[in-house]
C-alpha cells in the first residue's frame, strides 16, 4: 500500500532493532502488583482487510519496565519498547519509531487500546491466551469443512513451488534461496548455484518448475530478476535451467532474458509448461512505469512469452515474421501476470493478472491477441482516479477478461484443481489473493466463470498448487514466518 496505513505497519515492524537499556523508573502511581502486566500478551492489530497477530512481551524489574513488540508475519525478531507509563490498570509505551500504544485492562483482564502513528490509529485487543501462528484452523465451505494446517514454516517470502515427488517440495524464497522441504515439513539448507538476484521494489528469485522429463533429466527451471550489472537498479526477468543433484545446481544455462533491462517493479515471473511439454510460458509485467511498452511489440514488457524448453523460439509464434517484433511474444497488453495454469481436458492456457486498484483479471491468452493494458481496464489509480492512458473498459481489437475482481483481491497465483481429496472441485480454478488473504474457487463452464466461493485465510497468499496427495498447498507472503499451508478435508474430532 502506498499510504499512511502502510507507513504505520512499516513503522511498527521495521523500526530499529538495537539493544535498548532499561526505561526510566515509573513516575506515575506505583503498582502494587506489576505482575498484572508482565509476561506475554497475544492478540490482533486491525489492518485494512485483515487482522495481524501481535505478541507483546513486558518485563518489570527494579522498578523499570522493558519489553518487545512482534508481528510474527513481518519479523521473527521483536522490536524493543520504550517510554513506559504505568498506573493502576493503565498502560502506555512507544516503539523506537514513535508509534504509541495506550490501553487499559478491562473487566475480563484483557489489554485493550490503540496504536497511534501520526493521525492513523489501529485497534488492539490482547489477552493471555497463547495464539500459535502455525496452529491448524477450520474453514466452512460449500462442500464441507476444510482444515488449514501449517505444513512448513520459517521461510522468507516464498514465491514458487513444485513437487519433486510424493513427499518433497521444491520452494523458492524471494531473497534468492531455493530449498527442499521434506515430508515432515523441515527445511533443507539453501541449494547451491542459484544466481544473484535483484531484490529492489521487490524482486528476487521467482518461480520454479520441474522439466517435463525431470524423472530422467533432473532438470529444473528458475525465473528471477537478473540485475543488469552488480549494484545496478536495472534488471529484467530471466529464465534458466539446471540439473539438481547433491544439494546444488549443475550445468546452469540461461535461456531467456527479457528486453529491456530497466529499473522498476512488476516483473511477472510465473511459468508453466504446456500440456505436451513442448512449450514454456512466462508471464511478464509492465515494470511499473513502462505502461505503454505493454502495447509495443519491440519490448517484452507486459507480455506473455512462449519458448521451447531449450530457449529456442517456436516457428509458429504469432509475431515471428512481424518486422520489429520480438519473436518470443505470444500475447501482449498485460499489466502483471502472476498466475498461469493449463486447463485439464482442453489443455488451454489460463492466466491471472494483477490489476491496479480494481481490475484484477482472469484471461485465456491466445496467440497474437492484445489484452488491453493500459488502454482498457476495470481498475483505477492507487488512491483513486482514472489510469491516465485508459479510455474505458472496452476498445475494438482488445480482449475482454473472462473474469475480473473489482475491487481487487490482489490476485497472485492460480491452478486448476485435479485430485480425489475435494471431488466437488474437479476442474475449478483456485486463485489466491494477496490483498484479501484468500483462495477464490471459481467454477467454470466453457470459458465462463459461473460461481465463485471465497475461502478466507489469515495471511497474504502468493501461490497455490495441488499436491500428488490431492491436497491444496499455499505459500504465504510473509517476511518473518513464511509458510506452506495445506488444505485438506476436515478431520473428524475426537
Amino acid at each position: 500500500m502506498k499510504n499512511t496505513l502502510f507507513g504505520l505497519l512499516l513503522a511498527l515492524t521495521l523500526s530499529s532493532f538495537q539493544t535498548l537499556a532499561d526505561s526510566p523508573p515509573v513516575t506515575s502511581t506505583e503498582l502494587t502488583e506489576p505482575a498484572q502486566f508482565t509476561g506475554a500478551w497475544y492478540g490482533y492489530i486491525t489492518m485494512p482487510n485483515t487482522e495481524l497477530l501481535l505478541i507483546v512481551t513486558l518485563e518489570h524489574s527494579d522498578n523499570h519496565w522493558s519489553g518487545t513488540f512482534m508481528l510474527p508475519s513481518q519479523s521473527a525478531t521483536g522490536t524493543p519498547l520504550e517510554n513506559f507509563s504505568v498506573s493502576d490498570n493503565q498502560l502506555a509505551f512507544s516503539t523506537p519509531s514513535g508509534s504509541r500504544f495506550e490501553g487499559q485492562l478491562d473487566d475480563n483482564q484483557r489489554l485493550q487500546g490503540t496504536f497511534t502513528q501520526g493521525t492513523v490509529q489501529r485497534a488492539v485487543n490482547l489477552g493471555r491466551e497463547v495464539i500459535d501462528p502455525n496452529a491448524t484452523f477450520t474453514l466452512t465451505s460449500r462442500w464441507g469443512n476444510i482444515d488449514v494446517e501449517t505444513f512448513a514454516s520459517g521461510l522468507v517470502r516464498p514465491w514458487g513451488l513444485d513437487f519433486l515427488d510424493n513427499d518433497r517440495i521444491l520452494v523458492t524464497e524471494l531473497p534468492g534461496r531455493l530449498r527442499i522441504v521434506e515430508a515432515d515439513g523441515s527445511l533443507g539448507a539453501p541449494i547451491a548455484g542459484v544466481p544473484a538476484v535483484n531484490q529492489i521494489n521487490p524482486a528476487g528469485l521467482f518461480d520454479v518448475v520441474l522439466a517435463p522429463d525431470f524423472a530422467t533429466s533432473q532438470r529444473i527451471y528458475l525465473s528471477w530478476a537478473k540485475p543488469d550489472a552488480a549494484g545496478s537498479n536495472a534488471a529484467s526477468t530471466s529464465i534458466a535451467h539446471a540439473r539438481l543433484a547433491d544439494g546444488a545446481l549443475h550445468d546452469f544455462t540461461e535461456i531467456f532474458s527479457a528486453y529491456p533491462k530497466v529499473p522498476g517493479w512488476h516483473y511477472g515471473g510465473r511459468m508453466v509448461f504446456s500440456a505436451d511439454g513442448q512449450y514454456l510460458f512466462l508471464g511478464l509485467g509492465d515494470r511499473g512505469d513502462q505502461l505503454m511498452q505493454s502495447q509495443e511489440l519491440g519490448s517484452h514488457t507486459g507480455t506473455l512469452i512462449r519458448i521451447h524448453p531449450d530457449g529456442s523460439v517456436p516457428a509458429d509464434n504469432p509475431f515471428i515474421h512481424t518486422a520489429g517484433a520480438l519473436p518470443e511474444i505470444y500475447s501482449y497488453g498485460h499489466r502483471n501476470i502472476q498466475g498461469l495454469g493449463i486447463q485439464p481436458g482442453t489443455n488451454r492456457l489460463w492466466a491471472t493478472e494483477h490489476g491496479p486498484q480494481g481490475g484484477d483479471e482472469v484471461n485465456t491468452p491466445e496467440p497474437g491477441k492484445n489484452y488491453g493494458w493500459p488502454i482498457i481496464t476495470h481498475g483505477e489509480e492507487y488512491g483513486g482516479g482514472e489510469i491516465p492512458l485508459a479510455v474505458g473498459f472496452k476498445k475494438e481489437g482488445m480482449e475482454q477478461p473472462v473474469w475480473h475482481w473489482t475491487p481487487s483481491i490482489g490476485v497472485s497465483g492460480m491452478t486448476f484443481y485435479q485430485g480425489e481429496s475435494f471431488p466437488a472441485w474437479q476442474g475449478n480454478i483456485l486463485a489466491v489473493g494477496l490483498r484479501d488473504r484468500n483462495v477464490a474457487r471459481l467454477e467454470i463452464d466453457g470459458d465462463r466463470v459461473i460461481h465463485q466461493e471465497n475461502l478466507q485465510l489469515k495471511d497474504r497468499i502468493r501461490e497455490v498448487k495441488v499436491g500428488p496427495d490431492g491436497f491444496v498447498y499455499l505459500l504465504t507472503d510473509e517476511q518473518g514466518n513464511g509458510k506452506i499451508l495445506r488444505l485438506r478435508p476436515a478431520q473428524p474430532q475426537g
